[in-house]
């Protein structure tokens, strides 16, 4: 199965791709209390996972070591984005 992503450049939308199942995430739940359970692909392991605040400061950062992961970042209620990177791909959300 593959996702459809938009690539965005300067405000202009110059491509479609596709999202390999290697590269597959999922974190829940969404809204959540304390604790996220993160599933993830192949291309994603042994990656690191860091949290942002919505002024672009890395509040948590883990490896990934396994497909499902708990992930425990006590945080204050807020908007937060998730990048996961590894040598094989890279995943926002």
């Amino acid at each position: 199965m593959h996702t459809k992503y938009i690539f965005v450049s300067g405000g202009v939308i110059s491509g479609i791709g596709n999202i390999s199942e290697g590269d597959v995430v999922s974190i829940f739940p969404n809204p959540s209390t304390g604790n996220w359970q993160l599933q993830v692909g192949n291309n994603l392991l042994g990656g690191i996972a860091e949290v942002f605040d919505a002024n672009g400061r890395v509040v948590f950062k883990q490896l990934i070591t396994n497909h499902q992961s708990l992930i425990t970042p006590a945080l204050s209620s807020g908007v937060y984005l998730l990048r996961i990177s590894s040598s094989k791909s890279n995943v926002v959300r």
